[in-house]
Formats: C-alpha cells, structure tokens, sequence
C-alpha cells in the first residue's frame, strides 16, 4: 500500500491524552516522505496542488 497524504486535525492547545501518538504519526509521514496536513489550510493546498491533479499522487522527491 502507498500513502499519498495524510489530513490529520488536532487541537494543539488541547490537552492530548495521546500526544505520543499524534507526534508518532507526523514522525513517520517526515520518516517516509509523505505530506501531512494538520490544519484546513494546508489540507486544501495539498488537495488542490496541481501536482496531485497531474499524476495522481504527489512526486516523490529524490532521496540522496
């Protein structure tokens, strides 16, 4: 399976009972190149990004 993105909405100023999980998952989507949205603006930049409308999937970039 290939994840593209991932739209996550949290309250950073609510207290989290399961903020070792929230920063597990961003960790990963950096670990693993893959765009992350945590708010309503960058989710709908990433959804409308021309790159994702071009190819189907965001490019990946090279790795060095």
């Amino acid at each position: 399976m290939h994840v593209d993105l991932v739209v996550f909405f949290w309250d950073p100023l609510g207290t989290q009972p399961h903020a070792a999980d929230v920063r597990s998952l961003i960790r990963l989507a950096v670990l693993h190149d893959v765009a992350i949205a945590c708010n309503r603006r960058t989710a709908d930049l990433l959804v409308t990004s021309a790159m994702l409308e071009e190819t189907g999937s965001l490019p990946a970039s090279p790795r060095g």
